[in-house]
């Protein structure tokens, strides 16, 4: 997949702002507005880093309930997280499964 423009990779990040991040999470939640005034980055920015730290094996977690991001503290709290993941997942493989069945028909939508 290639990557925007303002796509950030885990090489180019500067490690001290990786390190801060982490730092925080592992205090307990934290919101995305709190982590983007902690570690200077756009919105965007901050969830590629979290992605690139959680593709590298750090365990940061949000339940998607608006209480904010935080390391996992127990293996149940990360299973709940991967359950929550998988079922996502499952979800967008249902709908290109329909978009699949769907693409021969010709589609119009009146707004």
């Amino acid at each position: 997949m290639k990557k925007t423009t303002e796509a950030v990779s885990h090489e180019q990040l500067d490690y001290s702002t990786a390190n801060t991040l982490l730092a925080r999470l592992n205090k307990g939640l934290a919101k995305r507005e709190e982590l983007r005034d902690l570690t200077g980055l756009t919105d965007r920015k901050l969830r590629i880093l979290i992605h690139d730290l959680q593709s590298a094996g750090h365990l940061i977690i949000n339940m998607s309930d608006g209480r904010g991001y935080k390391l996992a503290q127990s293996k149940e709290e990360l299973e709940r997280y991967k359950s929550q993941e998988w079922s996502r997942v499952i979800e967008s493989i249902h709908k290109l499964d329909a978009m699949e069945w769907g693409k021969d028909e010709q589609v119009r939508i009146d707004v």
